[in-house]
């Protein structure tokens, strides 16, 4: 068994274990956390794109366009949260090719942010879900409750 510990303590350190990476902080396994909050996130989103898709299913194409299309804050806030995880998968992707181009591994900082980059990703995309979501359902309907 090959154990191997890097990093000060109060840092995260970067455990190697059968020559798998993981991160602890504080004992508590940080990468394992984060797939469960990502996973969560995940759910979430996926809640809401159905209820979406459903509601933009039965939208007719006026209604729809005059929704999504005329309305410049559900565009911007559309295309940041784009935008924002577009950057997100492109940290994501870069740091993973260098962990497999490089022979050193990464530092634990720079792996943390390589891990939590994957929940946030899943953060913005339950949040743009949340957006279509919130643009045809009203207040009231939005968590099923209706007059």
């Amino acid at each position: 068994m090959d154990i191997r510990l890097t990093a000060n303590c109060g840092r995260p350190q970067t455990i190697y274990y059968n020559n798998l990476k993981m991160i602890k902080v504080d004992g508590i396994n940080m990468e394992l956390e984060f797939y469960v909050i990502a996973v969560l996130f995940s759910i979430v989103g996926f809640y809401f794109a159905i209820r979406a898709f459903l509601k933009v299913k039965n939208t007719p194409d006026d209604i729809f366009r005059a929704k999504v299309f005329l309305n410049k804050n559900f565009l911007r806030n559309n295309l940041t949260i784009v935008f924002i995880v577009g950057v997100l998968v492109l940290i994501h992707t870069i740091l993973e090719l260098a962990q497999y181009r490089f022979v050193n591994p990464l530092k634990s900082t720079v792996y943390l942010l390589y891990s939590l980059t994957l929940p946030i990703i899943a953060l913005f995309v339950a949040f743009l879900a949340y957006h279509w979501n919130k643009a045809f359902y009203k207040k009231n309907e939005m968590f099923g409750k209706t007059k």
